[in-house]
């Protein structure tokens, strides 16, 4: 914009260069809460996995490792929170999900073998499974899987 008084655009020029404009600081967009800050499906592991097996078994492989996971999370929320469940049930989970190239469910399933889990983190940390299932569900879609 010019400058009226004097006729100046405002762009300083220092010995011959111009200056640069003051640098804005970028506004980080908040994440939905739902979203992970990670894939939900690794690419390189569902990538070998299509290749290596027939698109139904993959398609099956997918469908039942997420209706067991599914099963064994609502058990969990209705049951005691016990130290060894939790363990037990985050050591199978992350190595089933890592397999699959479930990377998002296998980060938040590693935080279920923590020790000294509190009863309210253990819940959230479900709910937050569940949320990853859907989430892992949308990026099998997303890769023509048919589920």
């Amino acid at each position: 914009m010019r400058d009226l008084r004097t006729g100046s655009t405002g762009n300083r020029e220092v010995r011959g260069q111009r200056a640069t404009p003051p640098q804005v600081p970028a506004r980080s967009v908040p994440r939905k809460s739902y979203e992970p800050s990670f894939p939900a499906l690794d690419p390189s592991t569902f990538g070998t996995l299509r290749r290596l097996l027939d698109e139904t078994v993959l398609a099956d492989t997918y469908r039942e490792f997420l209706r067991q996971t599914r099963r064994r999370l609502e058990a969990a929320l209705n049951a005691p929170a016990e130290q060894d469940v939790a363990h037990v049930l985050g050591h199978t989970l992350r190595g089933t999900a890592g397999m699959l190239g479930a990377a998002g469910l296998a980060r938040v399933a590693a935080e279920f073998e923590a020790e000294s889990l509190p009863e309210t983190r253990f819940r959230a940390l479900v709910q937050e499974t569940l949320r990853g299932c859907t989430l892992l569900e949308a990026a099998l879609r997303e890769a023509h899987v048919a589920l």
